[in-house]
Order: structure tokens, then sequence, then C-alpha cells
């Protein structure tokens, strides 16, 4: 009987102590740059949060939070230190600390990361709206080489633009191009032999952030090629087409590419035998300045 009694005492001992073991808080008073009242008044603050979700602060502590506020212009950023372990969240203003010290207070609470710690009633402002990746609109030439089989072994000139909106990772381009397709097998030289086609294509860059980096995308458009004076049918109709390049100073607002293509007709063509156009070019995009003293055409149309 002794014993028992005993044993259920102890128990009882440890889980007291564990139940009153509470959350410690402490500002970090080097590194705090706000006045002393807010500094307080986000203290207590976070007091609250913490009981609020079941926490008990004071001691005896099972854990204890150093708390240090950096305010720069409107913003302040929160940080909370135990041991090794950080969190950090951004408020952009003052009115949105107390969302902050909710997020802090679960993940202090519970032990979850700060990732798990937020919901619909304490996202601040800037998680609900989010970072918008920077957008880049720019006119495209380009100038290269052709070849099509059926038309002839030499390379034919083409000539291409068009308008690109890039991304850091990813791009939309469309473009025109107009090729001639050069000398046929038996030498002749059917210069009104063309191809003509639009694209629409999705580009996305391998090093989203250099300034130089390769890329690879694909596409798909319409076109048309064959005779243009008249004495051989003009096909057209829909194309695929896949490419990989390379793209130098995406930190500037003059970038020079280079691509490899292959375009697949999804159509008969008119010649002896169905095959894709592969091509080899080179271009440029430029970046026009901002003006504040006209149109900006590219963020109306886009």
């Amino acid at each position: 009987m002794f014993l028992r009694t005993a044993f259920v005492a102890m128990t009882s001992l440890a889980l007291s102590a564990t139940a009153n073991a509470g959350i410690c808080l402490e500002a970090d008073v080097e590194r705090d740059n706000l006045a002393e009242a807010d500094r307080k008044g986000g203290l207590t603050l976070l007091t609250g949060e913490i009981e609020d979700k079941g926490g008990q602060v004071g001691a005896p502590c099972d854990a204890t939070w150093t708390v240090g506020h950096i305010k720069l212009g409107q913003s302040v950023t929160v940080t909370a230190r135990k041991g090794d372990q950080v969190h950090k969240v951004t408020a952009e203003a003052m009115g949105d600390l107390p969302r902050v010290y909710s997020q802090l207070a679960h993940s202090m609470v519970t032990g979850e990361s700060l990732s798990q710690a937020t919901d619909r009633s304490n996202v601040t402002r800037a998680q609900a709206e989010g970072r918008r990746v920077k957008t880049e609109y720019m006119p495209t030439l380009m100038f290269g080489a052709t070849a099509y089989p059926p038309a002839g072994v030499v390379a034919a000139p083409t000539f291409g633009g068009g308008f690109r909106v890039e991304q850091d990772t990813w791009a939309i381009d469309g473009n025109m191009r107009f090729v001639l397709l050069g000398i046929d097998p038996d030498g002749q030289v059917p210069d009104e032999d063309v191809a003509f086609g639009g694209h629409l294509n999705v580009l996305r860059f391998v090093a989203p952030l250099a300034s130089s980096t390769p890329f690879y995308g694909a596409g798909i458009g319409y076109g048309m090629m064959g005779n243009a004076e008249g004495d051989s049918p003009v096909s057209s109709g829909f194309e695929a087409r896949g490419f990989a390049g390379y793209e130098w100073g995406r930190n500037s607002s003059m970038r020079l590419f280079s691509q490899l293509d292959v375009t697949a007709p999804l159509y008969s063509t008119g010649y002896e035998y169905w095959s894709p156009t592969i091509g080899l070019s080179i271009g440029f995009a430029w970046k026009p300045p901002p003006r504040n003293n006209g149109v900006n055409w590219a963020a109306i149309l886009f």
C-alpha cells in the first residue's frame, strides 16, 4: 500500500511539474530598436496569444524565447530565438504585428514550423497578397537559316520577329517567320518557294537568376509553304515546334540569344515526302525604358 501511494504521489508531482512548466519571454534589448512602450506592448500581446493557444507564460520555464524587433521604415521584422531555433516574420506595418504574434505563438506552443502556423485569421497583408514575379515585355528580331529537305539541301535565309514576355523562370514568346526555301535538288533556284508561319511558344530558363542561361521550350502555331507564284499549290495548317538555345544579357535592357528549333508541319506539305524544318538563328530582344510622360502600351495590353 505504501509503495502504491508513493508511486501515485510521485506521478502526480511529475505531471504537476510538467503542467506548470511554461514559456518565458525575454526582450532582445541589444538588437531591438522599437520604442520601450511599443516593445513592452508587443511582448504583452505575444503573451496573450500564447495563453489563447493553450500555453502558459512564466516560471518555471520549459523554454525561453528571446524576442526582438527591427523597424525599418514602416515594416517591422520580429525575430524569436530559442537556442538554434529561429523564427522570423515581417509585418509591413505596425498594425500587422498582432497577426505576426499569433503565428509565433502557435509555433512556440505546438512546436510546428511557421509555415504550419498560418490560417485565415492571422495571415499578414504581405502573405495574403503574395510576392509577384517581375515581368518584362520585349520586342524581338531574328535572323538565321532553315533547312527543309524536300525543297533543297542548301539552308534557306530566315527572318522573324515577335514579342516576348519574360519572368525569372518562364517566358511566353509570340513570333512570325518568313523562309525562302532555297535551292531544290536539281539545282534550280525557285525563288518564289516560301514558307511563312506564326507561333506561340513557352520557354523555360535553366538558370532563372543568371545573366546568361540556356533555355528550352515548345510551341504551336499555323504555317504555310509552297509556290508564291501559283505554279504549285500552297499547303497550310497547324505546326508544332520544339527548340533549345542560349540567352545572354538578361540583366540588361538588350538581350542576345541563339536557338536551334525543329518545326513539324501537322499537314501535308505538297512535296514528295513529309519532313520537319530545322532552323538555326540568332536574335536580340530589346526592353524599352519606362516612360513617365507616355502611354505604357505593354501594361495596357498585358
